[in-house]
């Protein structure tokens, strides 16, 4: 049977400071993606390919701590797409974000929650399937766009998941590509989306970010009907309920139209703007709005700990109270004792 491409998606990892790695340690790094890209190219050069497409990495767009080794390979991926479109063979590669759900880095608790606190946006396997669809299309060389304004630009060459689950202004998002001039339309893009959605989410927003310096917000009542509102608004939209047929008490979800993609969606939507996690079955079992609003509630005030909840406060006065009546039984039994007046001028210490 003959071969109709190629998919390389070797790769090694082996993260370390710059200056401590060895050159063993760099070619570990190097040899899947280097060597076995180059292997692959010899083995199938005789053979009319459709496509021939590698699985790179973000990191050689704008490298991350540690990972010197792995952005040299996957550089060398995106300069090899040039080399054999210039033998006029069939080359593309994508240059992968963090994964969600599948890959290494869902499998890696330690590594998923690195880039949940960095504010890096995932990719679904949906997103990966997107992408090889049109590397397969681009595999073959084309005229790019030429010119002393456009430098050199490659169809071939595609990136996915450049995203952040964050906004660019708030400070805890720290990206690694957060402040690179080409990411500036990003911003622009951003701001864009900020309008549209402040009218709708404005009071969300600004609850959740008082609510890192004053978590005493998320007990409020009023609060709580925000968030469960603004779950509300977000699953009638997804699954196109209407609102004015809404009620956060009594309407059922499945009545809403609620199945597991949906509530993947919603669990996107929900990880995105409460930056918080929930699972699909949570979702799924929730039952109603208004217990999905509990859920968020519950999760926010787990993400912002008050120095001193309501509970504690209770204890701390019942702990006053305690100290005033011991007080009080420590005065009386003071009060009641035998008294040798004498004795005190005679020996006052």
């Amino acid at each position: 049977m003959p071969i109709a491409g190629v998919f390389q998606l070797a790769m090694v990892l082996k993260d370390l400071p710059i200056l401590q790695i060895s050159y063993d340690d760099w070619n570990i790094v190097q040899n899947p993606k280097v060597k076995g890209t180059w292997n692959l190219h010899e083995a199938l050069s005789g053979i009319d390919l459709e496509f021939f497409i590698l699985f790179g990495s973000q990191s050689a767009l704008y490298g991350m701590p540690g990972q010197a080794s792995y952005a040299a390979a996957n550089a060398f991926l995106d300069s090899f797409v040039q080399y054999r479109q210039s033998l006029n063979l069939p080359c593309s590669v994508i240059d992968i974000g963090a994964m969600e759900g599948v890959g290494y880095v869902s499998n890696v608790p330690s590594t998923l929650g690195l880039f949940r606190d960095l504010g890096a946006g995932f990719l679904q396997e949906q997103d990966l399937m997107d992408a090889v669809r049109i590397s397969i299309t681009k595999s073959l060389s084309s005229e790019t766009p030429s010119g002393p304004r456009c430098g050199y630009t490659s169809l071939s060459q595609i990136s996915t998941g450049l995203k952040t689950s964050k906004l660019m202004s708030d400070p805890t998002n720290r990206t690694t590509w957060k402040r690179d001039i080409r990411m500036s339309l990003y911003r622009q893009l951003e701001s864009t989306e900020k309008l549209c959605t402040d009218s709708n989410d404005g009071g969300l927003r600004a609850l959740l970010n008082s609510a890192s310096t004053n978590p005493d917000l998320l007990y409020d009542p009023d609060s709580i009907a925000l968030v469960t509102a603004a779950i509300g608004r977000t699953i009638c939209g997804f699954t196109l309920y209407p609102e004015d047929d809404l009620d956060v008490n009594t309407t059922l979800l499945t009545a809403m139209g609620i199945d597991s993609l949906v509530s993947i969606e919603i669990r996107n939507w929900w990880r995105r703007t409460l930056g918080v996690d929930v699972s699909v079955l949570d979702v799924v079992n929730g039952g109603t709005i208004e217990r999905l609003g509990r859920v968020a509630i519950k999760q926010l005030r787990e993400k912002y700990p008050v120095k001193q909840s309501i509970e504690s406060s209770r204890n701390g006065v019942a702990q006053k109270d305690t100290q005033r009546i011991n007080l009080v039984d420590e005065f009386s039994s003071y009060m009641s004792a035998p008294w040798n007046l004498q004795g005190f001028l005679d020996h006052p210490t």
